[in-house]
């Protein structure tokens, strides 16, 4: 969205955090970008918060910024100080999980944040749901997330496969994203499980960030299906497209975790469609909305394998009906869900 606001002359700047990569891989996909990107540097534990504050004023400052546009709690919360002090509007962007949490202090931190900012933008109509039993008063808005279209699009499966050394003759299910409780990809896993007519046509590859891969791949292991699973936990950032071009079907089951994180939206189900990708996914969630049921994409009842197992049976014998929810779900993901036609939904917000 940033690229899309600096291409319209709008001047952007991000701060985010260095958590995840080291300098060189930050510096190297930063200086990539059309718009400005100032990382916070890691710093002691005591310091994080205040150091953060004080950065985001002085970036507000120094770029004499007119409009401050914080994702999740905490940015809102680092965006407090320039919001009040320069006074400068603040749109904060609630995903989910902000609105559901079970302790108390994240939840109180989470109203402070979202109840003082000037609009609140939430993903989809089941977060918006969430947010208002938080914030009951609350103007909000509700703009989806996107897709680049430029970076996901229908490629050639067989190419995808080959370059990524995966199985070419396979019922290919993908999941992208941090492998956890919340993404439920351990259901996947035994709606497969459940179809030993099928063995060893259908295959499951996960790709993302490897937080809880030793508890799925030992459940494969324990239910006989290691070789039918693909763990892909440092992917490329640049081999991401090629996942999705190669899936038969994109699959985001998803749950509340025990901490209260909620699947807001389901942005990689977008992806999936920008790439001719139709989706599968649980009605518990903000994902329902990503995809257009029966259409560009089906839904079962949250943690239930056997439901999926059934769907996966239907599609792996009806190629046809794959391929035109696929051709669905790009026309649909064109029309209205690349970040080009988001970021004019927030520049009317913002009023820019």
């Amino acid at each position: 969205m940033a690229s899309k606001w600096s291409k319209l002359g709008i001047h952007t700047t991000l701060l985010c955090p260095l958590d995840y990569v080291s300098k060189t891989v930050a510096f190297e996909f930063d200086r990539e970008l059309p718009f400005s990107v100032i990382r916070f540097e890691i710093v002691p534990l005591l310091f994080k918060i205040p150091f953060r504050v004080y950065k985001a004023f002085k970036i507000a400052w120094d770029s004499k910024c007119t409009v401050l546009v914080a994702s999740a709690y905490r940015s809102g919360l680092y965006a407090l100080l320039p919001q009040f002090i320069l006074n400068i509007p603040r749109i904060n962007i609630g995903h989910g999980s902000e609105f559901g949490f079970k302790s108390s202090l994240p939840l109180q931190l989470s109203r402070l944040s979202f109840s003082s900012a000037t609009h609140v933008i939430v993903v989809s109509q089941y977060t918006a749901k969430l947010a208002q039993g938080v914030l009951p008063h609350k103007r909000m808005t509700v703009i989806p997330n996107g897709g680049e279209p430029t970076r996901f699009y229908p490629g050639n499966r067989v190419e995808a496969r080959k370059k990524l050394n995966l199985p070419q003759e396979a019922f290919l299910i993908l999941t992208v994203g941090r492998m956890c409780t919340r993404k439920a990809q351990d259901l996947i896993i035994k709606a497969i499980h459940e179809l030993p007519m099928l063995n060893p046509k259908i295959h499951y590859c996960l790709v993302g960030h490897p937080e809880g891969r030793d508890k799925l791949e030992n459940l494969g292991r324990e239910l006989g299906l290691s070789d039918r699973l693909h763990f892909h936990s440092q992917a490329p950032f640049e081999d991401i497209p090629l996942f999705y071009q190669s899936a038969n079907l994109y699959a985001l089951p998803s749950r509340v975790s025990p901490d209260g994180d909620h699947e807001g939206f389901g942005i990689s189900i977008i992806e999936a469609a920008l790439c001719a990708c139709p989706a599968l996914s649980t009605r518990n969630s903000g994902t329902a909305e990503a995809l257009e049921e029966n259409k560009t994409g089906w839904l079962v009842e949250p943690e239930n394998s056997k439901a999926l197992a059934q769907i996966l049976l239907t599609l792996h014998t009806q190629p046809d009906l794959l391929r035109e929810a696929g051709n669905a779900a790009y026309q649909r993901a064109q029309k209205d869900y690349t970040w080009e036609k988001v970021a004019d939904k927030y520049r009317e917000v913002m009023g820019l």
